[in-house]
Formats: structure tokens, sequence, C-alpha cells
């Protein structure tokens, strides 16, 4: 965000406190996180924005508007307002607008991730340049964010393959795997549950906190799982609680969303022979 918008929206919001509009603490709180200079710390969405004000409405008591000058000057000023007030008025609804505006687009205007296509072992899915394979044996795949210093569990995204015994839905592996998950006992809570989209396939998201004994940390993990001919894909997202959020947007919206099944030779169309 440019400098020049927070100096719009400051002066909206003295406009708001001049014209004797009363702005909460909430309200403040919430066009702060609105105008955050990196994009992972704003609303993702309209919905989230909505969530907000409800909840303030809720839990925010109605509060008496305090006073930051003395009764001396605050005469002056409102004297001084009285022939000004009609301008101020017209200038909140005309600068509100711009400064949505401004924001919107520099929203839709943030520059594209550099992305490298993986292609191998039946799948594909794609993943940020500033991300790199690295060697791993009992997963299909792992790819960690570069030049990421951790001193203990680095954020890290892998593939691994479920051979299965017998053909299984998507509902009987889903079920065996939370029960695996809630299995861990007091050292793992699930946070969010339910099915994603994949391309053409149906899957299932699962979020849990747990606790690696290992390095004495609790850690987020986000897991995707798909059943597709007597394998289940699990696509695997963990990470340290204070490093889960900074990369879990670009995980689920980048790589995840973009994750295919390469067809096999059988499957793909042939030409017909005449």
């Amino acid at each position: 965000m440019k400098p020049f918008l927070c100096f719009l929206c400051k002066l909206f919001l003295y406009f708001l406190s001049c014209t004797e509009r009363i702005i909460s603490s909430s309200l403040a709180n919430i066009l702060d996180k609105m105008l955050k200079i990196n994009p992972r710390h704003r609303f993702q969405s309209a919905a989230e924005v909505m969530t907000a004000v409800n909840e303030s409405r809720i839990t925010t008591p109605p509060t008496e508007p305090t006073t930051i000058i003395d009764k001396q000057f605050k005469i002056f000023i409102d004297k001084k307002l009285k022939t000004l007030q009609p301008l101020l008025i017209k200038s909140v609804f005309l600068i509100f607008p711009i400064i949505v505006g401004v924001i919107g687009v520099n929203s839709y205007l943030q520059p594209p991730i550099n992305v490298v296509e993986y292609a191998k072992s039946g799948i594909k899915f794609k993943y940020p340049k500033n991300w790199q394979e690295t060697p791993v044996i009992d997963k299909l795949t792992r790819i960690v964010p570069k030049n990421t210093i951790s001193s203990s569990l680095t954020p890290e995204f892998f593939i691994t393959i479920d051979e299965l015994f017998h053909s299984e839905t998507l509902a009987d592996y889903t079920q065996f795997s939370i029960r695996q998950i809630e299995a861990l006992g007091q050292n793992a809570k699930i946070i969010k549950s339910g099915q994603i989209q994949l391309g053409e396939t149906q899957g299932y998201q699962v979020v849990y906190e747990g606790r690696d004994n290992i390095h004495k940390v609790n850690f987020q993990e986000m897991q995707v799982w798909i059943v597709n001919d007597k394998k289940a894909y699990i696509l695997t997202y963990r990470a340290e609680n204070k490093s889960y959020p900074e990369f879990a947007k670009t995980v689920e919206d980048t790589i995840i969303k973009s994750f295919r099944l390469e067809k096999s030779t059988s499957e793909k169309p042939t030409s017909p022979i005449w």
C-alpha cells in the first residue's frame, strides 16, 4: 500500500471525527486490517469483513466519545467548522469511494506468482519459483521455501501415496484418515474439515494442530487427499504454528489447487481407425 493511500485513509477518519461521527475502536481495527501493507495480513474476502463488522456490533458496548482537546479549543474548532462542515461532508463521500476503488484495483493488480510445473510419476502441480525440491526417500516429492531459516520445523509441502488393498471410496478413506488423526489424542485438534475440488477430482481437506515431541514445538498441518485406482494421494503442508500462516494461502491456492493426475495411455481418447 502506498503512503498516499494511508494519508487518504487518515484524512477520511479525520473528516468523520470532525463531523461528529463516532468511530468505535472495533471499526478502527477493521479499517486498519483492511489497509495492512502485506496483502496476507488483510481480510481475504468480503465475507470476512462482514463477519468482523457483525462481531463488533455484538461485542462492542456503546461508549461515550472521548475528548482529546480541551473545551476552549473545541469551541474554537466548532466555530470554524460551522462554515466548513458542508464541504467536509462532501469530501467524505468523495474520498471514501476513491480509497475503496484504489484498494480494489491494487488487489487485482498484484503481480502474478512465478511458478514452476512439476510433472513426474503421473502427477502434475505448480509451485512458486522461490520454492525448491529437496531430496527425500519416503515421499513422492518434497518442496520447501528457499532461504527459509528455521530453528525447528522447516515449512514443507510433500506428497505421499498410500497403496490400498481394495477399492475404497473417498468417504471410506476420509473416515479412516480422520480416525488416525484423532488417535493422536490430546496432541491433535482438528481446526478445519471438508470437501475440496481439485480440477475434476473430488478430494477432502483437513487442517489440524499437533505437537512435535522431537523439536518440542506446536505445528499446524493441512492434508488433502484424493482416491484413485486403489491409491490415495495425500498432499501435506506442515509448519510450526508461527510460520504456518505465512505460506498457507500460497500452498492452497497455487500448489494444491493446481494438482492433477495425468491420464494413463489407456484412458486417453484414441482416433478412430477407418
